[in-house]
Order: C-alpha cells, then structure tokens, then sequence
C-alpha cells in the first residue's frame, strides 16, 4: 500500500499461522526474537479472537493472553512502547451458548487492554462488520461471508480488510 501521508510506502508482513489462539501462540512461539527484531516491524497489527472463542477462552483470560502476547512481542522487538493494533475478529458460528457470550465480550477486553497502554488502538471488527449483516441474526449475510462457519470467503475477506483499512486509514 502507498498513501499520501507516508510516500515511504506501508509492507504488511503477515507472520500468522492459521488455527492458533492467542494461547496457542505463547505457548509455540517463545524464541523467535532475533527473527522478530531483525524484521524492523514499526508497528504491528493482532487480529485475534476466534480460534480463542473456540477454544472456551473466557473474555478475561483473553485479555491476559494478549496482553501477555503483546509484551513477547515488545520483548522481541526491543521496544516497549511499540505501537500495537488490536483487531477483534469478527463473529462465527459454532460456539455454544456460553462461548458466544464470552466472545461477545471480547472487544471489551481489547478495549480494556488500550485503556492503560496509550500504545495500544483498538479495532472494534465485530461491531464493524455486524453493521454490514455478519452476525448471527436470521437472514444474515454469513453464507457469503463464511465458508464453515470460521473461515472467511474470498469475498468476506475482502469486505472486512476493507472496513478495517478504512477505519485505520480514512477514507
């Protein structure tokens, strides 16, 4: 991506594994720091939340996963004041009554964590994209959203980079 406000250019570098929850993710990946910091990341975006939801996190031990997460990842970089944009992942289908209700808290809990660290933006994806009729309402949008569920279709993961990168960016 290129922008006015930064000639330099924008690279996004996705690192992400697909599957892992944020546990999942302290739990592989603990020495990765010489890989991380030689990458030179300025800034560096975390869209998490199904695969935890999935997995029964309850919103609190979201927050303490990605909080831990965004520590190993300033730790890496050398950096504790890198800036960290936190994306909640928008809704699935599949969970039990007591799992929606948890995933449900948890851009709340991402917003918790901003409240504290000024280095830290958060991205409200659920909110965004319900909007837009990805959610669980009969009638929804989710068949073209969602390939099983979880996974996005093509053209769900173009809607939804796109209402992120809007709100990110500006029009």
């Amino acid at each position: 991506l290129k922008s006015d406000q930064c000639p330099q250019g924008l690279v996004i570098q996705d690192l992400s594994t697909g599957g892992l929850s944020t546990k999942e993710f302290l739990n592989t990946y603990r020495a990765a720091a010489q890989l991380f910091r030689a990458m030179g990341f300025d800034a560096v975006i975390l869209h998490l939340g199904a695969n935890d939801a999935g997995e029964g996190a309850t919103a609190e031990m979201y927050r303490i996963d990605t909080e831990q997460m965004i520590a190993r990842l300033r730790s890496w970089a050398g950096r504790p004041d890198l800036p960290v944009i936190l994306m909640s992942d928008p809704y699935r289908q599949g969970l039990s009554p007591a799992q929606e209700a948890e995933y449900a808290r948890y851009p709340g809990a991402l917003r918790a964590i901003a409240a504290v660290d000024p280095a830290v933006l958060v991205i409200n994806s659920r909110r965004l994209m319900n909007e837009r009729g990805w959610n669980g309402v009969p009638s929804n949008r989710l068949s073209e959203l969602l390939l099983d569920g979880l996974h996005y279709t093509p053209r769900g993961a173009i809607e939804l980079a796109e209402a992120e990168m809007k709100t990110l960016l500006g029009p």
